[in-house]
C-alpha cells in the first residue's frame, strides 16, 4: 500500500508592525475616555500637596506678615514689662531705707506727695512740722525722678509780687539754667510743680496739693 503524498504550505507571518494598526495622534484624539484619563493624571501631578502649600506660605508671601506680627507682639510685651517695672520701682522700691512711711527716697533726699489740698503758706507750715520744707528743685536728675510719678503740688518757689525776683522758701534765688518762668501775671506769686511745667505760677491762696522734701543727714 503506497503512502499518501505530503503537501507543503508556506506560511508568511506578518511583522508586528503590519499586524497592528499604527497609533496616530488622530486616533488618540478620537478616544474621549483616554483623554479624560490623561488629563486627570496630569492634574494630579500638578496639584501641590497640603504640606507643600503650607511650606510655600511660610517661605512665600505669608512669611513677612507672620514675622511682623511676632515682632509687634514681642515689642508690646516688652513695653508693658518696662512700664510695670517703672511703676513698681516708683511705688514700692523707692520708699525704703531711711525715709519714713509714705515718703519716697531719691539720692540723699526724701519726698512726700500729699493727697490733700492746701494753700501755699499752709502747705509750707505742714512740711515744716515734719522737719522738711516745700519742694526745692536742684538738678535735672531730680526733675527726671519726679516725672515718674505724674503728680503735682506746691513747691517752695515764690515771689513778693509782680516783677519781683523768684526765690525758694530757704531764701536762695531761682536758678535760671534749671527752671524758667515765662508767665508773669499779677497775683500769681507762688509756683507749683507739674510734669509738663515744673514751675507753674499760681495764686498763693488757691488750693493745691503739696510736695515736702528733706535731706537725709
Amino acid at each position: 500500500m503506497s503512502e499518501p503524498p505530503i503537501l507543503y504550505t508556506e506560511l508568511k507571518q506578518k511583522t508586528s508592525s503590519q499586524s497592528q494598526p499604527k497609533r496616530t495622534k488622530t486616533s488618540m484624539s478620537k478616544d474621549p475616555g483616554r483623554e479624560q484619563e490623561l488629563a486627570y493624571v496630569e492634574l494630579e501631578l500638578q496639584r501641590p500637596s497640603q504640606q507643600q502649600r503650607k511650606s510655600e506660605r511660610v517661605n512665600g508671601k505669608d512669611a513677612p506678615a507672620s514675622v511682623w506680627q511676632l515682632t509687634a507682639v514681642t515689642l508690646v510685651i516688652f513695653c508693658l514689662g518696662l512700664l510695670l517695672t517703672v511703676g513698681v520701682l516708683a511705688a514700692q522700691g523707692l520708699h525704703c531705707g531711711t525715709c519714713p512711711e509714705n515718703w519716697f527716697l531719691y539720692g540723699n533726699n526724701c519726698y512726700l506727695f500729699s493727697k490733700e489740698e492746701r494753700k501755699w503758706d499752709e502747705s509750707q507750715a505742714i512740711c515744716r512740722s515734719q522737719n522738711s520744707m516745700l519742694l526745692k528743685l536742684e538738678n535735672k536728675g531730680e526733675l527726671d525722678f519726679l516725672s515718674l510719678f505724674a503728680l503735682y503740688g506746691w513747691t517752695g518757689l515764690y515771689r513778693s509780687g509782680r516783677n519781683q525776683t523768684w526765690k525758694w522758701s530757704d531764701g536762695s534765688n531761682l536758678s535760671i539754667g534749671l527752671l524758667h518762668i515765662t508767665l508773669d501775671e499779677s497775683g500769681k506769686d507762688c509756683a507749683k510743680y507739674h510734669p509738663s511745667n515744673p514751675a507753674s505760677p499760681e495764686e498763693c491762696e488757691s488750693l493745691q496739693k503739696y510736695i515736702c522734701k528733706y535731706r537725709i543727714p
